[in-house]
């Protein structure tokens, strides 16, 4: 019943005497909208193109409205119809000029230069990954159920208006850009727009909402948006309710919610709810939602020229008579380094739970209580073990460091505790003491080299300014896995490989198999040598084993098979983590070098027999 009256309500709005509407107007936004009630001149008249010749007169150029889908093939120049479910793609290329929709149409992948969109009175128009630029005074004009998707505006007098919407609107634009514009989105006469997840950079305003000629502006949701670097993010103009009559409610402004939206570095106040020039009794009936946004670095300047009026270098600013403000419940928003206060509100709802620090007033708040904004750290992971570490070689762990507060956090500390184990390292750490902003991270290096066998443990200590958790340990663990251990290791792969088919013996007839039991006791023999501290010789068994498994001839290799290369690896990495080196002669394959090299193997293998006889 409240929305079916929407309409009935906007039309019934008396004209009235507009000189100082439209003085202000002229003054902060360089525009008005037509004065009569109850609607707009038409685009054609209110909107002429100074288009430039057409450059052909085929279609969509030829005058007759497009039908189905159609799909540009060049750049063009003219005023494009649509027909009801017809979709123009643009296909990449540049339309410089209109195009005027009708129910369910579709607009996209292109240019639109200096030209405009209009749905006006259109049912279900959807807009998406269209750049628009150096439009008109209006560049779109949405209908009902508008969808603008993945856009980008820039250069526009005011780049999407909402205007006169019908009470289901359901206008969504989101995931778009406006940067560069005089008013990005203007809602006017209009209700349940849903504005999320876009960015506003360097407009004159991001979103304004204005009860235009005692108008509704009611419902619309703005969440979840980036406001940088623009005069205004977002502009509340409540100038004239007007009084309806007693059997109709009074929907001036109400329901209106800014949302979760970050304001940084707004060269006025990041969001500006102005019921300074309000004089009619249906003021007292407006209310609005500013709750969960984040407000930092604004009203810092430079002024525009004409400035505005009132103070405009907060992060909120809510001026006007207490019958007018005091429907606006401010809550749960964080303002932080803004020029002067962090909120300023007086006679607003205070909603509970708002944080301001850092502000250039020392009251940081007026009209709400700010609680100080403080840094909360958190340290991931809490602890960490290395595990099994080959000795000779290395292993890394990031720990990231992040403030989930709502000030920055300030590291002044990050080591490894005296007395904590040897092979520990920490690595890629900024030089203290860092800062990190709310919502960022830093990362932190940390590296495990064993050249020990056994386990080993340290603990890596990080200081900050977090009131509630200025310590934090992380415990390390690790373990160094002995270089006899690797090469056991490496020959349960190599019979893994054998066992599975995919390792087969090398040479002749029966040689194949003596050849890769040869092999297998190539690694065996290396182990023995480890275990009994010779390394040396290690050495250069593991090197023999390498070559009779490259590839590469000479010598014969004593394996083959899909495995022969992820043998060669491991072999080889064995060898890097003993530090071997490649001894003169070896590169070569001489017979003498050869068996100097086997010996030991030989040796060992025949002492196992041995042994196992006298067993």
């Amino acid at each position: 019943m409240i929305r079916s009256l929407f309409v009935a309500i906007a039309l019934l709005g008396a004209a009235i005497d507009a000189s100082a509407h439209d003085a202000l107007n002229e003054a902060l936004f360089g525009y008005q909208h037509d004065s009569s009630p109850g609607g707009r001149t038409p685009l054609a008249e209110r909107m002429p193109l100074a288009l430039p010749a057409l450059v052909d007169e085929a279609p969509p150029c030829d005058g007759v409205p497009i039908e189905g889908e159609f799909v540009l093939d060049r750049d063009v120049s003219c005023e494009v119809r649509l027909t009801a479910d017809a979709t123009l793609d643009l296909n990449g290329f540049t339309l410089q000029g209109g195009v005027w929709g009708a129910d369910g149409v579709t607009i996209r992948n292109g240019t639109i230069l200096g030209g405009f969109i209009s749905c006006d009175f259109t049912l279900d128009c959807t807009i998406e990954n269209v750049r628009l630029l150096d439009g008109p005074t209006w560049t779109v004009t949405p209908g009902t159920r508008t969808r603008i998707s993945e856009c980008f505006f820039s250069g526009n007098h005011v780049a999407v208006d909402l205007y006169l919407g019908h009470p289901d609107s359901s206008v969504v634009i989101e995931n778009s850009t406006f940067e560069d514009n005089d008013l990005a989105i203007n809602i006017a006469k209009h209700n349940l727009a849903s504005i999320s997840s876009n960015t506003f950079r360097g407009n004159r305003v991001g979103v304004r909402l204005y009860d235009e000629l005692q108008g509704q502006v009611s419902f619309n949701t703005i969440a979840d948006n980036h406001f940088a670097d623009n005069e205004f993010g977002v502009y509340f103009s409540v100038e004239d309710c007007g009084a309806q009559p007693p059997s109709y409610p009074q929907y001036c402004q109400n329901g209106n919610r800014v949302v979760g939206n970050d304001f940084v570095g707004n060269r006025l106040s990041g969001m500006f709810f102005d019921g300074t020039q309000c004089s009619s009794t249906g003021c007292e009936n407006v209310d609005a939602s500013i709750e969960g946004n984040v407000f930092s670095g604004n009203g810092f300047g430079p002024l525009p020229d004409p400035p505005p009026y009132g103070p405009t270098d907060d992060g909120i600013t809510v001026l006007g008579p207490t019958n007018v403000v005091d429907g606006v419940a401010v809550t749960r928003n964080l303002a932080v380094s803004n020029s002067d206060l962090g909120i300023e509100a007086p006679g607003a709802i205070d909603g509970g739970d708002n944080r301001a620090s850092r502000n250039g007033n020392p009251l940081q708040c007026v009209g709400v209580v700010c609680m100080p904004a403080v840094p909360a750290i958190e340290v991931a992971p809490r602890q960490y073990d290395f595990g099994l570490v080959d000795l000779g070689t290395s292993s890394a762990q990031l720990v990231t460091i992040s403030n989930t507060g709502d000030a920055p956090l300030v590291v002044d500390g990050v080591a490894l505790l005296t007395g904590s184990g040897v092979g520990f390292e920490l690595t890629d750490a900024p030089p203290v003491p860092f800062e990190i902003e709310p919502n960022a991270t830093v990362e932190i290096g940390l590296r495990f080299a064993r050249f020990a066998a056994g386990a080993a443990s340290a603990t890596l200590r990080v200081t900050s300014n977090d009131p509630e958790e200025p310590v934090i340990e992380v415990p390390l663990t690790g373990s160094g896995v002995p270089y006899d251990a690797q090469a056991m290791a490496l020959l349960s792969l190599f019979d893994g490989l054998v066992t599975s088919g995919e390792l087969v013996g090398q040479g002749p007839g029966n040689s194949a198999s003596r050849r890769l039991n040869a092999l297998r006791n190539m690694i065996e023999a290396s182990g023995d040598l480890l275990e009994r501290g010779r390394t040396r010789m290690a050495c250069l068994q593991l090197e023999v084993a390498r070559r009779r498994t490259d590839g590469l001839f000479p010598p014969p290799d004593f394996a083959s098979g899909a495995a022969a290369p992820e043998l060669e690896a491991e072999i080889a990495q064995l060898r890097s983590n003993l530090r071997c080196r490649v001894r003169k002669g070896t590169a070569k394959c001489g017979l003498g070098a050869e068996l100097a090299l086997l010996l030991p193997a030989m040796s060992l293998a025949a002492s196992r027999s041995r042994r196992r006889r006298a067993n």
